[in-house]
């Protein structure tokens, strides 16, 4: 059953009420109208390294849902891949508070809660994060230390955490790396491209990758590709692109993946060593 505004979810750990939809009716911002211990009430879902961070009692939480075959399939997944410990207890990966199991059942849909954020990377503007000379450091710090852990599992980030060389679910278009147009599986060093592209994505107001541009009808996955082949190089100014941070940029594009570097030689790199 879809969710709606109003209700109050009762979970492992607290109870949530709906207060606004932020995706149909599989996103929600939630307020947190109690919370309490966590129990284990014979879930599996790894609670017990759960953060009980100070953004808990912030008293905000979304909430994750699905209703179609294909998101119940991608939010069950989601909540697997939370029971490691590698994962659910690590500070760049959105930090999980609870699941909902409707009717106290695990064979029935879950709703999935966790930590609230008031700003979402995409609606920064393209000036104000060219800008901040912080936002994009910190940005690419934290991915990094996320891609460095998937690496430690064997799993790429396409959307969802799947096994390392799939090719049934590949990354976006605007994000996918040379190799995976080629078929030959997303790897971890596809991950890195991502970082890459959204680096881009976040300093340009134009559209550098992805099809979002395409004047010609059809043959989406050829404007797509013929984009890399030709590599734009945005101009940018007010204000303009540290050279540093745009130097980093292209240490992270490049088309060979075996040339590419990997998250943990990438964090390395004098523009993520230096200070602002």
């Amino acid at each position: 059953m879809a969710l709606r505004i109003g209700p109050t979810l009762r979970g492992g750990k607290g109870k949530y009420e709906l207060l606004e939809q932020l995706k149909g009716s599989t996103a929600f911002k939630a307020r947190v109208v109690s919370s309490h211990s966590p129990k284990q009430n014979g879930m599996s879902f790894c609670i017990e390294v759960f953060h009980e961070s100070t953004a808990y009692y912030f008293f905000r939480a979304v909430v994750k849902s699905a209703i179609t075959n294909d998101e119940i399939f991608t939010l069950k997944r989601e909540y697997r891949n939370y029971q490691k410990v590698e994962i659910a207890s690590r500070p760049h990966i959105r930090t999980p508070y609870d699941v909902v199991w409707p009717n106290d059942t695990q064979e029935d849909q879950l709703h999935l809660l966790f930590e609230w954020m008031d700003r979402d990377l995409r609606l920064v503007p393209a000036n104000v994060f060219r800008g901040d000379q912080r936002l994009p450091r910190a940005v690419s710090k934290a991915v990094l230390s996320a891609l460095i852990i998937f690496k430690q599992l064997n799993v790429v980030h396409t959307g969802n955490l799947v096994s390392e060389g799939s090719t049934q679910c590949v990354q976006s278009l605007p994000c996918r790396a040379p190799e995976v147009w080629q078929g030959l599986g997303c790897q971890h060093r596809s991950d890195v491209w991502s970082l890459g592209v959204t680096l881009v994505h976040s300093l340009s107001p134009q559209t550098i990758f992805g099809p979002r541009d395409k004047i010609i009808e059809g043959f989406t996955e050829a404007w797509c590709i013929a984009k890399i082949i030709r590599l734009l190089s945005p101009r940018l100014s007010d204000p303009p692109v540290l050279p540093q941070l745009m130097n980093f940029i292209e240490y992270l594009l490049v088309v060979d993946p075996s040339k590419r570097p990997m998250a943990s030689e990438a964090l390395l790199h004098p523009y993520l060593q230096s200070s602002p």
